[in-house]
């Protein structure tokens, strides 16, 4: 998955966190209107869906989590190469003088 793709998953996730605190606080409200036999069956629902919600954010920041640390790995490998470079032609110019 391509790391703009997971920002955006992770954007749109925490933007439908209001949705789901609304769904939470009206639900509550739900239970103690509704008969109780019926209340199980919303508050499963209702917690299901919190489950959900709560393993697809984890799951998006855990590939933003792994994708930012693969860069910075990148980066510093990429800073290693580069200063052995530096010192490869530092040596080359020293020998050579």
């Amino acid at each position: 998955m391509s790391y703009n793709l997971v920002q955006e998953l992770l954007k749109e996730t925490k933007d439908q966190k209001p949705a789901i605190d609304k769904v939470n606080e009206l639900s509550s409200a739900l239970l103690d209107l509704i008969p109780w036999h019926t209340r199980e069956g919303l508050d499963k629902l209702v917690t299901e869906d919190n489950e959900r919600y709560r393993a697809v954010c984890d799951a998006i920041t855990q590939q933003v989590d792994q994708i930012n640390a693969d860069i910075l790995k990148s980066q510093q490998v990429k800073q290693r190469n580069q200063q052995t470079a530096f010192s490869y032609l530092a040596l080359l110019l020293y020998v050579n003088f």
